[in-house]
């Protein structure tokens, strides 16, 4: 068995079915900034800040976009926040934390 944690804030209001996850996007710009958002991860719903106060509409909404450049958060710019980009965010109050156990194919 291996355990991994799964970092989320809530399930999402919206569809009931995923958890909101804290996502980072890194721009390309030199030098590489990121951006927090939170998206759900089943459907796609995005907010601002783990407050949830200001949900953000995307053109496409089955293709959640970066507030700061637009991008997909699904792009290969982008990935899951880590327990310490989390800290560094100042949003870890929100966070739980699940331990998710997988076989190792035995």
């Amino acid at each position: 068995m291996t355990t991994s944690k799964l970092l989320y804030i809530c399930p999402c209001p919206i569809c009931e079915q995923g958890l909101l996850r804290p996502r980072i996007c890194t721009s390309d710009s030199n030098p590489p900034e990121s951006v927090a958002a939170v998206l759900c991860d089943e459907c796609d719903a995005v907010w601002s800040t783990p407050s949830l106060h200001e949900r953000i509409l995307t053109k496409n909404e089955g293709e959640p976009a970066c507030p700061r450049c637009k991008k997909s958060l699904w792009g290969p710019q982008t990935h899951w926040a880590t327990l310490e980009e989390i800290y560094l965010l100042g949003w870890y109050n929100h966070i739980q934390v699940a331990v998710m156990e997988t076989s190792d194919g035995d």
